[in-house]
């Protein structure tokens, strides 16, 4: 009964103008509210993206240098290159409060090593090779130097650095080549 009455109501020639305007005022909001919608997406979209992909993520001197590290690393280990000190290093919870670790973690975290030489099979870290450049010369430089040697140290992870030249003699590797010995005579005496 009260639909007969709406119907009734709705479709009066008097009434017929009002409702037909209510319609197309609701079909117009709806196509607004889905345009900005759309507007939204395209904005998003149009986002600025000022970014390109690097040719190589060793710059030409690392690229150079990695080629001669690889004749001097043992075939039982993998060179990693450019490995955040956070992948290789943990905060210890149990030295410190927690209010305190990301003090520590920040040390740290945004710092890399040039390459990370692991055991081929359990990509356990054996050594870092750190290329210095120019760029280790600053005062800055060499404060971040200082506190890596320090926590390669603390850790017990040998940091081998080398200075970055144009051409290398089997000389600049004899630190790594002793410590890759070292290593091959631990492993000979724990099997």
């Amino acid at each position: 009964m009260i639909l007969d009455a709406l119907i009734k109501t709705l479709f009066k020639p008097e009434t017929l103008v009002p409702v037909g305007l209510i319609i197309i005022v609701a079909v117009f909001a709806v196509i607004v509210s889905k345009s900005k919608e759309k507007s939204k997406n395209t904005e998003t979209a149009k986002e600025k993206m000022p970014y390109l992909l690097k040719q190589s993520i060793l710059s030409n001197a690392e690229f150079e240098f990695s080629k001669e590290l690889a004749k001097y690393v043992s075939r039982d280990s993998m060179i990693l290159t450019k490995v955040s000190l956070h992948d290789v290093f943990a905060v210890d919870k149990s030295q410190i409060e927690s209010k305190d670790y990301l003090k520590y973690f920040n040390k740290y975290s945004s710092k890399h090593v040039d390459f990370l030489v692991c055991d081929r099979i359990t990509f356990k870290p054996l050594y870092g090779v750190e290329l210095d450049d120019s760029s280790h010369n600053s005062f800055k430089a060499m404060a971040r130097d200082e506190f890596v040697n320090k926590l390669y140290s603390h850790v017990g992870l040998k940091l081998i650095r080398i200075k970055c030249k144009k051409n290398y003699l089997e000389a600049d590797f004899k630190e790594l080549i002793d410590f890759n010995n070292t290593l091959a005579e631990d492993k000979q005496t724990s099997l």
